[in-house]
C-alpha cells in the first residue's frame, strides 16, 4: 500500500484513504494489469480455494506492482 500511495500522489490521484471499495472494484472488473493472482488450489482446512473470491484465500495474492498501477488508474477516474 505504501507503493500505491506514493504512486498515486506522484500521478496526481490523491490519497488512498479507505481503500477496501477500490480493491473489490478492481477484483470485480477486468483490469489492464491483473491485480491479483487467483489461488484455486488448496484449502484453509475448512473451505476450499475456488475460482474468484472464496473463504480460503479471499481475492487471492496481490501482484503489488499491478495492484498499485490499477489503484492509481481507479482513483483518477
Amino acid at each position: 500500500m505504501a507503493l500505491a500511495s506514493e504512486l498515486a500522489q506522484k500521478n496526481g490521484a490523491g490519497k488512498l484513504g479507505f481503500i477496501d471499495p477500490v480493491l473489490y472494484q478492481l477484483a470485480a472488473t477486468p483490469q489492464p494489469f491483473p491485480p491479483y493472482h487467483d489461488v484455486t488450489r488448496g484449502s484453509n482446512l475448512f473451505y476450499p480455494a475456488t475460482q474468484a473470491w472464496d473463504y480460503a484465500t479471499g481475492l487471492g495474492s496481490p501482484d503489488a506492482f499491478n495492484l498499485a498501477r490499477d489503484i492509481v488508474a481507479a482513483l483518477k477516474q
